[in-house]
C-alpha cells in the first residue's frame, strides 16, 4: 500500500502565519502538524512503507525537513505540483484532484492511503484499515459530523453509510458529514479513479476553481 500526500497548497486563510512555512509546518502542542501526523501513521503501517508527498509552496523546506526527520522510518517519495499562476507572489495551484493525478505512474497498481496535510488526527488509521479489510467494499472515507459543512468536502450517504456523493465546499450542504482528510481505495478502483482524475483534470477552471 502507498501513502499519498498532497502538500503544495499555501494555507491562504491561515496567512500571515503561512508566509514563512507551509501550513503543515505550523505548530500544535509544541509539534509540527505534520509530525503530528506522522506520528500516528507510525503507529499504523510498518516500517519502510512508502510515501509520496506531492509538493509545491516551500518545496525546499518540505522535502529538507522530512528527510532529515522522518526518512529512518518511510520511504520518502516527492512529486512536485507546478503552479497554474501566481497572485503578488504566491503561487495557487490546480487543487487535489490534480495531486492526486502526479502520483498515477507510483501507485496505479497498488492500494492507496490519503492523507491531507492540514488535518489533526486525533486516533491512528487502523480503524480505516480494518473498516476495509472487514466489510466488501472498494474503499474506505472518513467522515464526521461538523457544525458549518459548507467550509468542507461534504457527503451525501445513504442509509448503509455507503457515500452517494461528495461535493466541495457547497453553497447548500446535502448533509453535515464531511470528509475528514482520509481516504482508503483499493486496487479494484484504481484505474477507475485515475480515468474520472483525468478527465476531471481536462475541464477548464474559472477563476478561483479547482479540480
Amino acid at each position: 500500500m502507498w501513502l499519498i500526500c498532497p502538500i503544495a497548497g499555501v494555507g491562504k486563510r491561515l496567512q500571515p502565519f503561512t508566509y514563512s512555512k507551509p501550513k503543515a509546518f505550523l505548530k500544535v502542542a509544541g509539534k509540527r502538524l505534520i509530525d503530528h501526523i506522522l506520528i500516528k501513521l507510525k503507529k499504523t503501517f510498518p516500517k519502510d512503507t512508502d510515501i509520496c508527498f506531492i509538493v509545491g509552496y516551500k518545496k525546499r523546506q518540505i522535502t529538507e525537513y522530512l528527510k532529515k526527520n522522518h526518512s529512518d522510518y518511510f520511504n520518502l517519495h516527492f512529486i512536485e505540483q507546478e503552479p497554474l499562476g501566481y497572485e503578488a507572489d504566491t503561487p495557487f495551484f490546480s487543487g487535489l484532484g490534480d495531486a492526486i493525478l502526479l502520483t498515477k505512474e507510483f501507485v496505479e497498481n497498488d492500494e492507496i492511503f490519503i492523507f491531507l496535510s492540514d488535518r489533526l488526527p486525533m486516533e491512528d488509521h487502523s480503524q480505516i484499515l480494518l473498516n476495509y479489510h472487514q466489510d466488501i467494499c472498494d474503499g474506505v472515507i472518513n467522515v464526521k459530523r461538523v457544525d458549518n459543512p459548507e467550509y468542507y468536502g461534504v457527503t451525501e450517504l445513504d442509509e448503509n453509510k455507503n457515500i452517494k456523493s461528495i461535493e466541495e465546499k457547497p453553497k447548500k450542504p446535502k448533509s453535515d458529514y464531511a470528509v475528514s482528510g482520509a481516504y482508503l481505495f483499493g486496487m479494484s478502483i484504481i484505474p477507475r479513479l485515475f480515468e474520472l482524475l483525468e478527465t476531471q483534470h481536462k475541464k477548464p477552471l474559472a477563476n478561483g476553481q479547482e479540480h
